[in-house]
Order: structure tokens, then C-alpha cells, then sequence
């Protein structure tokens, strides 16, 4: 009987303590994450309300999201359309929530963050550094900055496959990938000048690049969040026949005014109808998504129309898609 009350003492005592654990863990990302938004002057409102909504979708990567524009900006779409699509909530609440969102994104429209490298001469030693070959999406490789003089930088790395060593031999331009201390994503290429083999390790060394760019805000930050519900300027090609048979003609072209994971606002000269229902093809930097809809609304602007399209086939995958798409047009 002892023993037994000694073991329920004991699970009680572990199970406590995982709670209290993860409690902690998530404390300490709450506080973390309040220390990046003070830093930048975020005010304690918005700040609560961005907290909630990185508790909410994306707590594991709530230490990135204040230097990501992409991955604010995809939390913050998520936002409104959970918003737009929640019927258990007022119409007065809806607008105030969607408000309170753009609040969120015209504060980061106008921050400024300072970026802690601004060539590759203020590479800190010891650095981790991700490189790849652009020619070659098989090499991959992970470095540590070992040196740095007035003409370059010196990487060290382990010894390599006789492919990948032929590869380096062959000098060229190299893809870098760097993450500071403050979540920042680097981006630079440079030119690799010399290869030497030292007790079992490669040193390889590369001429000193100024073209470095912030991986997370490629677009800067007036092109961030400078759209009421973040959209995008694109154009897109509309199929009425239901047989997918897209034309590139100028006059079948179509102007995308808004895009969300709900459904689509155009604008075209083509002859539609009320509940007609249409194909949309979509054409980002690096990928199509063909979305199947229905025209809700027609607004006649001069000789051309305003097309309001709902989205019909709403699975998953193409919500991802989509919101993915909004982020490459």
C-alpha cells in the first residue's frame, strides 16, 4: 500500500512537473516575443493582440514572426479570413477585429528595422553559414567563418564526396544563407576565389560582397503591408467555357484587385453573369493555381466590370496554394 501510494505521489509529481514545463516554455516565448515588439514600438494593445494571434497559429515560431514579413503577413491573412468566415460574431465585432488587424499591418508598413550585417566584412567569426551552388541544387553544405581580411572571407567546412569537391574545384559564384542573433535571414552571394585542404577540413576562401539582402523582407518595407487587405497587383487569366481553355489575348486579360482565401475582386471587359460560374488562373513568380468559382457581384466601372468571384472548391491544399500565391504576385 505504501509503495503503491508512493507511485501516484510520484506520477503526480512528473506530470506536475512536464505542466509546469511547458508552462514555463511558453512564458518565456510570451516574453521573448514581448521584448522583439517593445524594441521596435510596438504599443501594448496591439502587441497582446499580435501575441494572441502567434499563440494561436504559429507559437512554435513565435521568435521569428516580428522579423518575417512572410510569415506575419500569412498569420495575419489567416486572421482575416477566420474573421470574415466566423458567423458566431457580430458585424460590429468582425469590423472592429478586421480594423484592430490593419492597425497591425500599417504599424509594420512604417517600422524600421536595422539589420545587424550590411556586408559580408561584418560577418562575426564563428558565423554559421548554409552555401549552395546555384547550378547544383544537390550541394548543400554548412560552414563556419574562420577568417576575415580586407579582400575576403575564409570558411571552413568538412571533408566532402569526390562530386562535391569537383564541384568546389570548379571556383564560381556561391549562394550564402546567414541568421543572426535576432532571427534576421540573410542573403548574398560571392565569388569563390581558393581552395586549400588542412588536417582533414576544407578551407575555402571568397571575395567580399556589398549585395546582401534581407531574405524575410526581399520587397521593401513600403511594399510590404501598402494594400488594405493584403493583395497584390497581378494579372490573371479567366476561362468561362468550363473547359480550362485559358487565352492569353490582351482583351481576355483580367487586373486582380483583391485576393483572399475566400474568393477574388477583377477587373475585365469580358461579358459575364450574375452566378456564372468561371475558372481563374492565377499566375505567380513561381507557380499557377486554376481556382473554380462562382460571380457573385457585378460592378460596372466605365467600359470594364468589377467581378466579385467566391471560390467554390475550398480544400486544403488549395487554400495553401492560394495563400502562398498571394505572397509571390
Amino acid at each position: 500500500m505504501v509503495i503503491y501510494s508512493l507511485l501516484v505521489l510520484l506520477s503526480l509529481t512528473l506530470l506536475f512537473a512536464m505542466l509546469y514545463r511547458s508552462w514555463l516554455y511558453v512564458r518565456y516565448r510570451q516574453w521573448r516575443f514581448h521584448h522583439q515588439a517593445i524594441r521596435i514600438g510596438m504599443k501594448s494593445e496591439p502587441r497582446r493582440l499580435l501575441w494572441q494571434l502567434v499563440r494561436d497559429y504559429h507559437i512554435k515560431e513565435s521568435a521569428y514572426t516580428l522579423m518575417n514579413s512572410r510569415l506575419l503577413n500569412k498569420i495575419l491573412l489567416k486572421a482575416l479570413n477566420d474573421v470574415e468566415m466566423d458567423l458566431s460574431i457580430s458585424l460590429k465585432e468582425r469590423e472592429l477585429l478586421q480594423y484592430q488587424y490593419y492597425e497591425i499591418k500599417r504599424f509594420f508598413d512604417r517600422v524600421k528595422v536595422s539589420p545587424s550585417l550590411l556586408t559580408t566584412k561584418d560577418l562575426p567569426m564563428d558565423a554559421l553559414l548554409l552555401i549552395n551552388k546555384p547550378d547544383n541544387v544537390r550541394l548543400s553544405l554548412r560552414a563556419r567563418c574562420i577568417q576575415l581580411t580586407n579582400l575576403g572571407f575564409s570558411v571552413a567546412l568538412e571533408k566532402m564526396s569526390q562530386e562535391q569537391w569537383a564541384t568546389l574545384s570548379h571556383r564560381g559564384i556561391f549562394e550564402f544563407l546567414y541568421t543572426d542573433a535576432q532571427h534576421f535571414e540573410y542573403h548574398f552571394t560571392a565569388k569563390l576565389r581558393t581552395v586549400k585542404e588542412d588536417s582533414g577540413q576544407l578551407s575555402l576562401f571568397f571575395a567580399h560582397s556589398k549585395s546582401i539582402e534581407i531574405l524575410a523582407d526581399q520587397r521593401p518595407p513600403s511594399r510590404r503591408f501598402d494594400r488594405e487587405a493584403l493583395l497584390a497587383p497581378a494579372d490573371l487569366l479567366l476561362d468561362k467555357t468550363g473547359n480550362r481553355q485559358f487565352t492569353a489575348q490582351k482583351e481576355e486579360l483580367c487586373s486582380l484587385l483583391e485576393l483572399s482565401l475566400v474568393g477574388a475582386v477583377l477587373k475585365s471587359s469580358q461579358d459575364l453573369l450574375l452566378h456564372q460560374f468561371v475558372y481563374l488562373q492565377f499566375m505567380g513568380a513561381t507557380q499557377r493555381v486554376v481556382c473554380y468559382g462562382r460571380v457573385e457581384k457585378l460592378v460596372q466601372l466605365g467600359e470594364q466590370k468589377q467581378i466579385h468571384v467566391q471560390f467554390l472548391q475550398t480544400s486544403r491544399s488549395s487554400l495553401n496554394q492560394i495563400s502562398y500565391l498571394v505572397y509571390d504576385l
